[in-house]
């Protein structure tokens, strides 16, 4: 079974018993030159808790490849997949 929690925005989390995917992590902060935010704002107890295996980007803007959630949140090492 597969279990999918929207967090905001295009962020997602696809979990299932092998492991967990998290799609398009804009978690914190703002974007776009703190013009936009998500609202409403990310469970901060979901983001702290977050472990994943990989992370998917759908497209490269900013409020889907969002650099300051994946500098502060994931390890360098967290396998990133997306489109060449």
């Amino acid at each position: 079974m597969t279990n999918i929690t929207f967090l905001s925005h295009a962020s997602a989390i696809v979990e299932s018993k092998q492991s967990t995917l998290l799609m398009d992590p804009w978690l914190i902060g703002s974007c776009y030159w703190r013009s936009w935010w998500n609202y409403p704002p990310v469970d901060r107890e979901s983001v702290e808790s977050l472990k994943v295996d990989a992370i998917y980007i759908t497209h490269v803007h900013w409020d889907h490849w969002h650099g300051p959630s994946l500098k502060k949140l994931f390890p360098k090492d967290t396998l990133i997949i997306t489109h060449d």
